[in-house]
């Protein structure tokens, strides 16, 4: 988790992007860009919460539910480097970025726009090997050198992301954001459910390491009797399955995503949720169709922001590792 959280017009946050307390949706401009509303809990810099309170009341949010939507295999520059609000890309003349890595040749390989919404011409590899040469010590200079190649330094904006930039141009963002592992899915799900990979460090299924001794996330859950949900999409796998044996000891948790948008409007959303796309075409994985990823992100936040829950709910926009993609 990199450090860094900038706040804007939300009330609290996490992750990639956290945000909790208004009531009603965004509204979508020209463009296909959108304008949230103010929440009801925004404040005034250096103003004291709820002063009609007496001293010594809680000054955090009361939350009732914890909403995770975790996509795949982007880092922030290579979605949001070109936001202008935290730690992007160093813009030079003209607005272009400046950030670069060497060649092979000891060129250089400037950040460059991605021609359309579907990565083609080269797959970066997210490959612990592959993930450790990227990284090249701390500098993060080994990209193009890596097996990523000179795709590695692509990247999205506005144009392509509109709701995204929207979202991270309005709510609480993490603009400091690192992987837990320099790796694969399966290893970085395990992380965000329980804290380790318990020793896998790729998406082998052959490596069927037993869980933790501390157990996961949803075993703490259990423990305390908060409800929990694992959400996902028929003829896909759940977040849960990284772990093979915890989602037939709990298969009335785990459900379809369409159970997700029944409980987002009933309000009835569990204490904690964990969403998942369909990770077949709308999980922005490469070479998938970013804007099929983006759709289904927009439905997950509009269903949270319209349902009578949301007043009290935290929802953590984020990705389980950077994907090959520069940073």
């Amino acid at each position: 988790m990199r450090s860094g959280l900038l706040a804007a017009g939300a009330v609290a946050g996490g992750g990639l992007l956290g945000a909790c307390g208004s009531s009603s949706p965004a509204t979508v401009l020209e463009g296909g860009r959108y304008r949230w509303p103010v929440p009801v809990t925004r404040r005034k810099p250096g103003s004291l919460p709820f002063s009609d309170r007496p001293a010594g009341t809680d000054t955090m949010p009361e939350i009732d539910h914890f909403v995770v939507l975790m996509m795949e295999n982007h880092s922030y520059d290579n979605y949001l480097g070109m936001l202008g609000r935290g730690d992007g890309f160093t813009l030079g003349a003209g607005g272009v970025p400046t950030n670069w890595n060497p060649t092979a040749d000891g060129a250089r390989q400037l950040a460059f726009p991605m021609p359309n919404d579907c990565q083609q011409g080269g797959s970066p590899s997210q490959e612990w090997a592959a993930c450790h040469a990227q990284f090249a010590g701390g500098t993060n200079m080994g990209f193009v050198t890596s097996p990523s190649g000179p795709v590695s330094m692509g990247y999205w904006d506005g144009a392509q992301l509109p709701f995204y930039y929207s979202l991270a141009s309005t709510f609480p963002l993490a603009d400091r954001w690192f992987s837990s592992l320099l790796g694969q899915t399966f290893p970085n799900r395990r992380f965000l459910t329980a804290a380790t990979s318990a020793g896998m460090v790729n998406d082998v299924v052959a490596q069927a390491i037993a869980k933790p001794p501390n157990g996961t996330i949803m075993d703490r859950l259990d423990q305390h009797r908060i409800s929990w949900r694992n959400y996902f999409h028929t003829g896909s796998l759940p977040t849960i399955d990284v772990w093979f044996d915890d989602h037939a000891a709990h298969e009335g948790k785990v459900v379809s995503v369409d159970q997700f948008f029944s409980d987002a409007s009933a309000g009835t959303l569990p204490g904690f949720s964990i969403v998942d796309p369909d990770f077949s075409s709308g999980s922005e994985e490469d070479p998938q169709n970013i804007a099929m990823g983006q759709s289904f992100a927009s439905q997950v936040v509009s269903a949270v922001m319209q349902g009578p829950a949301w007043p009290k709910t935290l929802l953590i926009w984020t990705y389980d590792e950077h994907g090959g993609y520069y940073d």
